[in-house]
């Protein structure tokens, strides 16, 4: 029904999967969505969440890595090998492939200095959470600094920034957009009466669609 709209996780907690299921299941998010879907990552921050799957809290950043690396492989031509430190197997094959193959963006969730530091060194993408423009501007900013240190520049990847409980004005769509910003992700609360809330979704186009299409 849409040809620009996008299908993404919101996020997806990767430590908590296994890496050749989840580069299936992904693979087949991308086919349907026609090659425009994207992975919204998280490497989570729950250990009671982790014990209960019975996979270790510890080092849950350095699985994520090794778990996309094994995903990114997974969804090349022809078969793939991997022999990590966590994953290892000889001649796997995953089909059919994404419509994007190995190209499916890794967007990455969090603000803390190591969840920066993913981005800059293997994302394709980050989504800052909680952030109105005077904060992004500080995160973008240090973002730009350790793409720069990796060879990559904050053209490279793409920058999301949901305010969620932060106050923000239309005026702030601009100021989103100057610090490099490709999206913003405004949530909003909808009444369960169907009239109401094509209402509610109609209003809230007129309020902040309709001004970002004229950025």
């Amino acid at each position: 029904m849409t040809t620009r709209v996008r299908l993404a996780t919101g996020i997806c907690l990767v430590p908590e999967h296994n890496p050749l299921i989840l580069a299936k299941v992904v693979a087949s998010l991308d086919r349907l969505a026609k090659g425009r879907f994207a992975l919204g990552v998280g490497i989570g921050w729950s250990a009671e969440e982790f014990r209960a799957l019975g996979i270790p809290f510890a080092r849950r950043a350095q699985r994520t890595r090794e778990y996309i690396d094994v995903m990114r492989k997974l969804w090349r031509p022809g078969v793939a090998r991997h022999h990590g430190e966590l994953i290892r197997f000889d001649e796997a094959g995953s089909f059919p492939k994404p419509d994007q193959g190995e190209k499916v963006p890794v967007i990455f969730g969090g603000e803390s200095e190591p969840a920066l530091r993913r981005v800059a060194e293997c994302g394709d993408g980050w989504y800052g959470f909680n952030l109105d423009p005077l904060m992004a501007r500080q995160k973008i900013a240090r973002l730009a600094e350790l793409l720069s240190e990796n060879g990559r520049a904050l053209s490279d990847v793409e920058v999301i920034v949901a305010p969620y409980n932060r106050r923000i004005a239309v005026d702030d769509l601009a100021r989103y957009r100057d610090l490099g910003v490709s999206e913003v992700v405004l949530l909003a609360n909808l009444p369960s009466d169907t009239a109401r809330a094509t209402a509610r979704v109609e209003q809230f186009a007129r309020d902040w669609v309709e001004p970002a299409c004229r950025l």
